[in-house]
């Protein structure tokens, strides 16, 4: 059986609040593929995600990373913070906002481990920001979307996102 995940055009995710979606664009969704952990040997891969803000919508447009200079291992991946650094300047100017950011993990249907869970609030506390939450998301071996966990994390909480059905 093929893991392979055909072509998908965009995810959107229902939000409460004067945003009601949170849009994954046909780029990004295909960066999640390209780098998923398909073989017993590959590393966890990670970067962060920057989005543009419309009026109804936040939408996902560029994920970066993973880079050389990551630690990466089959269950682990520490980024590299001063790269992560230059991304945020970089594409700021181009009026993309840092949201959050992706990991993979190598299981069927990921969910967030409890590492997962402190670094990201962690990075939320710390971070000089005005989002209400920060976006964390782990993509599994599984076709999108179910192999893919959006989740959205703040200083206490943890709210899990679902898909909304494609428009026919």
């Amino acid at each position: 059986m093929s893991m392979v995940q055909p072509p998908t055009k965009e995810l959107i995710y229902g939000l409460r609040g004067p945003r009601k979606r949170l849009v994954f664009t046909a780029k990004v969704l295909s960066h999640f593929e390209r780098n998923r952990q398909r073989r017993l040997t590959g590393r966890e891969a990670g970067g962060q995600l920057f989005a543009r803000f419309t009026q109804d919508a936040i939408v996902v447009e560029v994920a970066t990373g993973p880079y050389r200079t990551d630690k990466r291992s089959r269950f682990f991946f520490t980024p590299d913070r001063r790269r992560e650094q230059r991304d945020i300047d970089i594409h700021f100017k181009e009026r993309l906002h840092f949201v959050g950011n992706w990991h993979t993990h190598p299981e069927k249907i990921p969910a967030p481990s409890g590492l997962d869970l402190k670094n990201t609030r962690q990075r939320y506390v710390e971070s000089e920001h005005t989002l209400k939450a920060f976006l964390m998301v782990i993509v599994g071996l599984a076709i999108l979307p179910s192999g893919i966990y959006v989740a959205l994390v703040d200083n206490a909480a943890l709210n899990a996102l679902s898909v909304l059905p494609a428009e026919k």
